[in-house]
């Protein structure tokens, strides 16, 4: 389900987010309190999305395309400069 990290990164990740929610719970449900829980729980989920998208960078979500390592390779294996 979580991909390629274990549940020894993925269980105190999700259970931190969790308990940092909890005093969420402790209000009556305002405009605000639910415009904080909403803005955490989004933000939470982005940097969650980066860190799984970008634990392996050739591969998607994330993929890059390894240009500028060829474009090392190519300088050291061939001495030339390439035209920019």
């Amino acid at each position: 389900m979580f991909g390629r990290f274990s549940g020894v990164f993925w269980a105190p990740a999700i259970a931190g987010l969790a308990l940092l929610s909890v005093p969420f719970q402790v209000y009556r449900p305002t405009r605000g309190h639910l415009l904080l829980l909403t803005t955490f729980g989004i933000y939470s989920g982005v940097v969650l999305f980066f860190i799984y998208a970008f634990s392996d960078p050739f591969r998607s979500p994330g993929k890059l395309e390894p240009v500028a390592f060829e474009r090392l390779l190519s300088v050291d294996l061939d001495g030339k400069v390439p035209k920019q």
